[in-house]
């Protein structure tokens, strides 16, 4: 880098998280969904850079507004909205568990695609 060219300040984290809360649209109030406004993952999840990390939008809300997610599990949304970032709307979970409350709300798309492991009728 030149000499006479010097880096930028970094952001602070208040203007962080001030920046990432902007991109939040929480005008369905307390209960409702809070989708991302920001970019958004293939499958619909919020991705942002964050303090010079790249994380889901969704991971970041819950962290900042409950705290960490405990060591080697993932947020599952209870309100099936990949783009939500209500903290309320998301718990820890195993991926076992995220699985399996996809088959038991019906939302399990690769389901339909097994061969019937049931055999043939007569």
């Amino acid at each position: 880098m030149p000499s006479n060219i010097k880096p930028g300040p970094k952001p602070s984290l208040d203007k962080s998280i001030a920046r990432f809360w902007s991109k939040v649209d929480q005008s369905s109030g307390r209960f409702g969904c809070w989708p991302w406004t920001g970019s958004k993952k293939e499958k619909g999840y919020g991705q942002t850079y964050f303090m010079g990390k790249n994380i889901r939008s969704h991971r970041l809300a819950y962290e900042l507004d409950i705290g960490p997610v405990p060591d080697g599990l993932m947020l599952c949304h209870f309100c099936d909205n990949p783009a939500c970032c209500n903290p309320w709307h998301l718990a820890p979970a195993t991926a076992k568990q995220n699985t399996q409350d996809m088959i038991h709300k019906g939302r399990a798309n690769f389901m339909n695609n097994l061969p019937n492991l049931r055999g043939k009728t007569k």
